[in-house]
């Protein structure tokens, strides 16, 4: 995804009179939390929330690798992480 401009996949193109986004094609996370989401939303832009709007696969059902020791993250682990980011959103509310 590197590029010799700021964007990676996300590029705004000039077509006639309009401007059109190149690369983007999914929100991960169709949720209140979730900026790029809320600016979607904000301007009225339609977005597929088939599947929570993202790929299934980063639920907690879904395999989660440690990015250190490349080791399976175990159910446990993720329900704590969940309960944590829930923790975290809830004071965000």
């Amino acid at each position: 995804e590197a590029r010799d401009r700021v964007g990676g996949r996300i590029e705004t193109v000039r077509m006639g009179e309009h401007n059109v986004d190149l690369g983007a094609a999914y929100i991960h996370g169709c949720n209140s939390y979730n900026p790029v989401y809320k600016l979607a939303v904000d301007l009225g832009v339609k977005v597929d929330q088939t599947a929570g709007g993202y790929s299934q696969g980063w639920g907690l059902d879904a395999p989660w690798y440690d990015c250190v020791s490349g080791k399976r993250v175990s159910t446990a682990q993720l329900e704590k992480a969940s309960q944590l980011v829930g923790y975290a959103k809830s004071l965000i509310d």
